[in-house]
């Protein structure tokens, strides 16, 4: 009778744990394919963020370019408007014309 519950005990167990293992390979196998699928998403995230930032870069590096132009073709319109702006005044006129007649 003792012999027919340990053979009983250890069938139940070994079925329980066969069970078991089962149900935990399922469960990381899931586990690792949702693991696979959420890196694939941040390698293409990571891949996507890098791209966007060197555009951003060249992006950067060309606007200071046309800044810096834009500077100078600024500057150079402000000092032509003082001159005109000198000229067309009628005292300095009257000094220029002074100066030319000299």
């Amino acid at each position: 009778m003792v012999h027919g519950l340990e053979e009983t005990i250890s069938s139940a167990t070994e079925y329980k744990w066969a069970t078991t293992k089962d149900e935990i390979i399922t469960e990381v196998g899931k586990e690792m394919s949702t693991l696979r699928t959420e890196m694939n998403t941040l390698r293409t995230e990571f891949v996507t963020k890098e791209l966007f930032e060197e555009r951003m870069k060249t992006l950067k590096v060309d606007l200071e370019g046309k800044i810096e132009r834009v500077s100078i073709k600024l500057n150079f319109l402000i000092i032509l408007m003082i001159i005109a702006l000198t000229l067309m005044n009628p005292v300095v006129a009257e000094i220029v014309k002074g100066i030319l007649k000299l």
